[in-house]
């Protein structure tokens, strides 16, 4: 590796030399506002054969805690470990972050802290046990990291890890760096590789007001950084009333969602102590305390059992077997589960806690029968039904947005990535398009599309493939069976949004369902809206299709050649009154859906409500008036010389 650059400490005006401004100003040859690998390797040697950072223009907010209706602050607040002397600032939560993703603390520059902690996968490893420095393997599964924040009260103990052993946040962070199969690193070692580094004095004045690298510094502002990952806006936090009554069924919830969270709160039999909430509590979702969950009855690792610590029941002989499991928040990003990384799925947990729990002396389970004859194993004993919607109600914890947010990216401007990482879903996705365009033979690609489909099937780029599908053999079988794909699996991405005016141009039956699916289902507001509006979009122009054959039937067979048999069968029984009603009772159906939608999704409640504008307008047959000004349940919106799918097109352009 090419030596480092070393600099004497910081000037004042250093603290931009690593803004993206500042780099692309250098280093973007060709002023696309991008740098590609060429410009990338530019940069790396300029600065002596090291990747950098690529930090935002205006430093990001690190230090906002937007909270849903349902969370009361002054109880959060309660749990926040925050210490007095290491407030979280976005000086200091920004050298964090680049100190999370910076192999520069490993002895041999290979493992960052973000190595084992993926934010796809919800700051967990997917792996079974993370990989160190020099290729062994940890003894545990790698946590989750998120809501650290509110994970133990005032950096008493209960503290972090599995097993409790770091009383602080600012305790933890250290320990890795310095476990010898991890990173292996010593801190003398570590201060002088990072003071050595050009863009740690910088970051470190802006701080800590001095550039000189200390551990204390460094574990401040990793424990900064980690404090900043909050994931309080999913599903469940959008759909949760004020006031916290989590008891009640939601409105946005399925019944099979509802069904899961009744299960998960009060327990399948009523009992509050056989309701998961009992360990994880809303609304973090986090354990109070390590706890022994039957994974065994002899424990290979005994978890803070290993400790010298007196039991942390009085009601427990020992504290063997006991871990602290991370949030339940994105769990069902972070799989393998448990401490040892057992269980590759959610349904392998809930069986486990349906009828695989070991009945140890030190069970936090309360079951009535704790010593059962014969060996047999404890449980809930759920139905397959309850199972199914207990995973139902976990997928509403996901916080798509926590798993997407660019302040807990990595920030390093990495030479040489496309050949040393494997692509993304989304890079495959944009090859495969790219590919296709060169060489345009639908009926090849559309299995490759299908593949990436399959394959990535969590990621967004599954809609964009099967969108393309959709909209590239229009009306061939392959198109509803991609149509069909996405109204059974990816009814809760929030990528249909953008979908949805490239499906509404494919008059077929099989998007008709898919949208009127995604307005009836969708969890997304936004989802719901464009569905809605080119739904109605989709039944005008069925309804216009529907009349032309009706009034001259010659025209059926280019109407067959072009829209297909399915769709044409479909037209020629087509009630156009019918549609026309439909349309009414659609209006009906989205005003009422969206009623409280200014309230509760703020600028979305907005648009919704243009959305319901256009439909009004637009799906009854005629194009709208010239008009100043609209009423729509309450909500006034000016506009001007604007008609029919102008309106529309005006609308959705800003979406």
């Amino acid at each position: 590796m090419a030596a480092f650059v070393s600099l004497a400490p910081a000037a004042a005006d250093d603290s931009d030399r690593f803004s993206r401004a500042a780099l692309l100003a250098r280093f973007d040859a060709d002023k696309d506002g991008q740098l590609d690998e060429r410009e990338r390797r530019s940069l790396r040697e300029a600065f002596g054969g090291i990747d950098v950072p690529m930090l935002p223009d205006r430093a990001a907010d690190y230090t906002a805690t937007r909270l849903p209706v349902h969370v009361n602050r002054p109880a959060l607040d309660a749990a926040d470990n925050t210490p007095p002397d290491n407030p979280t600032s976005n000086a200091g939560a920004t050298l964090g972050r680049v100190l999370f993703y910076d192999t520069s603390l490993s002895r041999n520059h290979t493992i960052a802290c973000a190595s084992c902690h993926l934010q796809r996968a919800g700051f967990s490893d997917p792996r079974r046990f993370s990989v160190g420095f020099q290729g062994g393997q940890t003894k545990r599964n790698a946590m989750g990291l998120v809501n650290l924040r509110y994970s133990n009260i005032r950096s008493h103990r209960p503290g972090f890890f599995w097993d409790e052993r770091a009383a602080t946040l600012e305790d933890q962070v250290l320990m890795p760096i310095q476990d010898a199969g991890e990173m292996g690193m010593t801190l003398d070692d570590l201060e002088r590789r990072l003071a050595g580094l050009p863009y740690y004095p910088p970051l470190f004045e802006a701080a800590f007001r001095s550039p000189r690298v200390t551990r204390e510094r460094i574990s401040q502002a990793l424990a900064q950084f980690l404090r900043s990952m909050t994931s309080l806006h999913s599903r469940f936090d959008r759909a949760a009333p004020a006031g916290g009554d989590y008891a009640a069924d939601f409105n946005e919830f399925s019944e099979q969602e509802n069904l899961g969270k009744s299960l998960f709160i009060g327990g399948p039999d009523g009992t509050l102590e056989h309701g998961c909430a009992h360990c994880h509590v809303p609304p973090t979702f986090a354990m109070t305390r390590a706890m022994n969950n039957g994974l065994a009855l002899k424990y290979a690792d005994p978890g803070l059992g290993a400790l010298d610590r007196p039991p942390n029941d009085p009601f427990d002989p020992s504290n063997d077997g006991k871990f602290k499991a991370p949030s339940l928040r994105n769990v069902a990003l972070t799989a393998p589960y448990m401490h040892d990384g057992r269980f590759a799925t959610l349904e392998q947990v809930i069986d486990h806690y349906s009828d695989g729990v070991h009945p140890h002396e030190n069970l936090a389970l309360a079951f009535e029968d704790r010593d059962p004859a014969n060996g047999a194993k404890l449980g809930l004993r759920l139905t397959a039904k309850q199972k199914a919607a207990l995973i139902a109600f976990l997928h509403t914890l996901t916080d798509d947005t926590f798993v997407a947010d660019a302040r807990f990216a990595d920030p390093f401007v990495r030479a040489g990535d496309a050949a040393k990482q494997p692509p993304t879903a989304g890079e495959k996705y944009k090859s495969l398009v790219e590919e296709f365009a060169a060489d345009p033979q639908p009926a090849e690609f559309v299995p490759r599309f299908f593949q990436l489909a399959e394959e990535y099937a969590a990621d967004p780029a599954a809609v964009d493939a099967l969108v393309w599908i959709v909209t590239n053999r229009r009306y061939r079988p392959e198109s509803t069976r991609a149509a069909r794909m996405l109204e059974e699996r990816h009814l809760k991405s929030e990528r249909l949004a953008a979908a949805c005016p490239q499906l509404a141009r494919v008059v077929s039956p099989a998007v008709e369902r898919l949208l009127r699916t995604a307005t009836e289902k969708s969890p997304h507001t936004a989802v719901r809206a464009q569905a809605s509006f080119h739904l109605a979009a989709l039944l005008e122009e069925q309804s216009r299709l529907a009349g032309q054959l009706a009034k001259d039937p010659g025209t059926k067979p280019r109407v067959e050649q072009y829209y297909g048999k399915e769709l044409t069968q479909h037209l020629a029984v087509l009630d156009v009154k019918k549609v026309e009603s439909q349309r009414e009772q659609l209006y009906a159906q989205i005003a009422k859906s969206f009623r409280d939608a200014p309230t509760r999704d703020g600028p979305m409640g907005e648009l919704a409500d243009k959305a319901l504008f256009a439909i009004r307008h637009l799906s009854i047959g005629r194009q709208a008036p010239e008009i100043d000004a609209e009423d729509t349940d309450g909500v006034r919106f000016k506009l001007s010389d604007y008609r029919g799918k102008v309106v529309m097109l005006s609308f959705w352009g800003h979406w």
